[in-house]
């Protein structure tokens, strides 16, 4: 084999190679995370995070209270309303906000007794 025509085919073999460890490494960092998607931030989104948890803390210790019937906590009901009630909602039957009714559906849901079925035939809250 000519020293030229070696010489393509080891350069072949090594971007094969890199192509190879490249694509296994891609697919490790997968694996260690099934299920999550990475989102990147932006600095809007993350004054507006930090506004919604000044608003749901404020409502835990004030007289209304947060007590919501998903974990993690919705921010439909801080965005809108300054306080949640979904807890109560669910226990008595008469229904919670929209994203707590689609925390359900995902296995979110945290109240006693109650479970997806349950809270599938409530009504959603009006705003």
């Amino acid at each position: 084999m000519s020293r030229l025509l070696r010489s393509k085919c080891l350069t072949l073999a090594a971007g094969f190679a890199g192509a190879l460890l490249l694509g296994a490494n891609i697919l490790l960092q997968a694996q260690e995370q099934p299920g999550r998607m990475m989102m990147m931030q932006t600095a809007e989104s993350k004054k507006l995070e930090k506004h919604v948890n000044a608003v749901k803390a404020k409502a835990r210790a004030g007289r209304e209270g947060y007590a919501c019937c998903i974990r993690p906590s919705c921010e439909w009901c801080a965005v809108h309303m300054g306080h949640c009630t979904c807890h109560h909602g669910v226990e008595t039957g008469m229904g919670n906000c929209r994203e707590c009714h689609g925390g359900w559906e995902a296995g979110q849901g945290d109240v006693k007794g109650k479970t997806k079925d349950d809270v599938r035939n409530l009504p959603v809250m009006k705003m």
